[in-house]
């Protein structure tokens, strides 16, 4: 094992130097006594100054082993570590397993500011990784996604909890045209059309670039099912007088959507805010992920972000008046409410998928009322369920969870008890 590595950032606003700082501690699952691993730079110089805004990806470097190990330079191209990261090392002489503890503990008090257990088949493999997020409270840290592609040196904004700014280096910001939502499978609608053929199947896709792409001459949209099975699709206009409705292929432009700093539109707990449409003026309360907590009044609901512009403070009379809600507001927080169900199937799901799935449901069973949901995840490796579970233990609206009832699935399904 010749690539293993922890990534790291600091939160601080000035330099500090880890080593007069900090330790870095590691313990393999099952063993009882912890390894202090001694941190240098590559030149073995244990004076480490840290910087504000700087990623740290200290390598496992196993000076070791005896027929000769990577250079930097082969472990960054291995690793993808951007040239704006700083590769530290340890030279412990052991390999890492894939289960053990992992923390970043203070000299002057011997406390842990920074924990992780990871576990062997649920956060990460041979060959993944497992990216981490800071918790709002204490020093255990958040799972941000499982089984990931190494991505040594990159620290995403949603690792952060908002304590900075993520790093991006200009030449790497998102440009181009990405898939943002798939829909491969349409539900049976026999009874509309005298078939249950998929009717009803799209993609969507947005351009982030500062210019108007053409798809036909920039880029190809490509299906596959298997290997050997790739077939380039044809983009073209719909034409409801044509052949199929198969409209003319010339022209099917994306507008440009920039994503440069002074054009992009973020928002914050606190914040003032409208529906697109109009309505009355509500004000953001949590905001999670691409979604916002919003408070109209007497009712609160979740809001996509891409549905909200900011609006000014209502003035303070208002406040006294009767709220009214635009009638898209409350559709929708009335079709969410409609179509809510207390049980959710996770079976078949990536667990990263099946987290942020979680995290949507609850957030719904809480608003809706609901003081008792089900969770079916299925039994297979167990690596789902206890992923799972250990976001339960996080979530402030969980009081309890346990089984179900042999009778009903048994260990297939957790029960949910909400607070």
């Amino acid at each position: 094992d010749l690539m293993e590595f922890i990534e790291i950032t600091s939160t601080y606003k000035e330099d500090i130097n880890f080593n007069d700082m900090f330790e870095l501690v590691y313990r393999a699952d099952g063993a009882s006594d912890e390894i202090i691993l001694n941190v240098s730079d590559m030149n073995g110089n244990t004076n480490v100054l840290i910087s504000p805004n700087t990623n740290i990806v200290i390598w496992n470097c196993r000076e070791d082993v005896t027929t000769g190990i990577p250079s930097e330079a082969e472990f960054r191209e291995a690793m993808r570590v951007p040239d704006n990261a700083v590769v530290l090392k340890t030279t412990s002489g052991i390999n890492w397993a894939t289960s053990a503890y992992f923390s970043i503990r203070r000299k002057s008090d011997g406390k842990d500011v920074s924990s992780f257990t990871a576990k062997d088949k649920v956060h990460t493999v041979d060959g993944f990784s497992v990216e981490l997020k800071i918790p709002d409270i204490g020093n255990d840290m958040e799972v941000y996604r499982v089984l990931n592609v190494p991505s040594a040196g990159y620290v995403y904004s949603g690792q952060l909890n908002g304590l900075r700014v993520a790093n991006v280096p200009d030449a790497e910001i998102a440009k181009g045209v990405y898939i943002t939502e798939v829909r491969p499978n349409d539900v049976n609608r026999s009874t509309l059309y005298g078939i249950s053929d998929d009717f009803m199947e799209c993609v969507e896709i947005v351009n982030t670039t500062d210019e108007a792409i053409d798809l036909n001459d920039e880029y190809q949209v490509v299906y596959f099912v298997k290997e050997g099975s790739r077939k380039v699709l044809q983009i073209r206009h719909y034409d409801g007088e044509a052949v199929n409705h198969e409209g003319s292929m010339e022209g099917c432009t994306i507008q440009a959507e920039s994503l440069s700093k002074d054009k992009k539109i973020t928002f914050s707990e606190g914040d003032y805010v409208r529906m697109s449409d109009g309505g009355v003026v509500g004000k953001i309360l949590s905001i999670q992920a691409k979604k916002a907590e919003v408070g109209f009044g007497a009712l609160r609901t979740y809001v996509e972000l891409s549905k909200l512009v900011k609006a000014t403070k209502p003035k303070d009379n208002a406040t006294s008046q009767t709220t009214s809600v635009s009638k898209s507001t409350y559709d929708e927080s009335r079709k969410r409410q409609l179509a809510f169900s207390n049980d959710i199937d996770l079976r078949g799901m990536r667990v990263d998928e099946a987290l942020q799935a979680i995290v949507y449901f609850l957030d719904d069973a809480v608003q809706f009322s609901a003081s008792r949901v089900r969770i079916l995840h299925g039994t297979g490796t167990g690596a789902l369920k206890v992923a799972i579970r250990q976001l339960l233990k996080t979530n402030q609206n969980v009081m309890s969870f346990h089984d179900e009832d042999v009778r009903f699935g048994g260990a297939g399904i957790t029960v949910v008890n909400l607070n």
